[in-house]
């Protein structure tokens, strides 16, 4: 048992995780994520599935190859495989202050090159671990024109199919009201 604000939390079990088996999530970002926590989370709450948040901080760690930036993800990603569940690994733009529109993500195409190119990496990380995880492009993207975010989805979804031809993507809509025109041409996209 865990005294959580007072009460005594009795641990369920993180269910083991099946084709037809439910979803039970949290979201956390990786700031403040640990081993200790996803045995807590799965624990306590019986999740198994934990959404990490990566943000400015750690989209900068990544890009410079800072090993504690990857050794910090692969350790919590690792240990939520280990327990049945799924990690689901997404670029956080409230957290995120290059995820902006203002900082010219959405228009100019070194950065959508880079953002492609990150997202490579992610999920190069993943298969050569051999964590099968979900990838979430953007949190709440925010751009100026939704073709743009399309464009930018585009370059993200082909930085991770050149090294995954199968994980899943979420592509997050800026809102229920602004959605693409046509979908993306893959078949292992998530709106």
């Amino acid at each position: 048992a865990v005294i959580f604000g007072g009460l005594k939390l009795e641990p369920i079990g993180m269910p083991p995780r099946q084709k037809d088996s439910f979803v039970r999530g949290i979201n956390l970002s990786i700031k403040e994520l640990s081993v200790a926590d996803i045995d807590y989370v799965s624990g306590v709450f019986g999740s198994n599935t934990v959404r990490i948040k990566l943000g400015f901080d750690w989209y900068q760690d990544m890009k410079k190859n800072k090993e504690e930036a990857w050794d910090r993800l692969f350790s919590v990603a690792a240990r939520i495989t280990e327990k049945g569940g799924l990690p689901i690994i997404v670029l956080d733009s409230v957290e995120g202050r290059i995820l902006r529109s203002d900082t010219g993500l959405f228009k100019s195409p070194t950065l959508k090159k880079e953002f492609g190119s990150v997202w490579g990496k992610i999920a190069s990380f993943f298969k050569d671990k051999g964590i099968i995880a979900v990838f979430d492009l953007l949190n709440f993207p925010n751009p100026e024109a939704l073709n743009d975010w399309y464009e930018l989805a585009k370059a993200a979804i082909g930085g991770i199919r050149t090294v995954d031809r199968e994980c899943r993507i979420i592509v997050q809509f800026p809102s229920y009201d602004r959605v693409f025109e046509q979908p993306l041409a893959d078949p292992g996209v998530i709106y």
